[in-house]
């Protein structure tokens, strides 16, 4: 087949909507522009939903670091040893 005699113009635009749309003759203006707005709103709103949840995902993963930052630091407690001190502190005489 080289050529082709019809093509139904919603798959054309569906096809290549930046080249081809479809008019709708039997809706006014006024119709268009209301549904042109209810669409931009609902993209708006979809955008701020996903902002929502990456937000809410990057808060989940930052506790989950800190969680597995903390395990990774937990201090060995040695007997003897003063708390939060950089040196372990032993006697200077052992025994009697």
């Amino acid at each position: 087949m080289q050529c082709a005699t019809a093509v139904e113009p919603q798959w054309l635009a569906e096809m290549g909507p930046m080249f081809f749309s479809v008019k709708d003759s039997d809706t006014s203006m006024l119709d268009h522009k209301q549904k042109q707005k209810d669409v931009k709103s609902a993209m708006e709103e979809e955008k701020d939903n996903l902002r929502k949840e990456q937000v809410a995902m990057e808060t989940v993963n930052q506790e989950r670091e800190k969680q597995k930052r903390a395990k990774q630091q937990q201090q060995i407690l040695m007997p003897g040893c003063i708390k939060y001190s950089s040196t372990y502190l032993r006697p200077k005489k052992l025994g009697l």
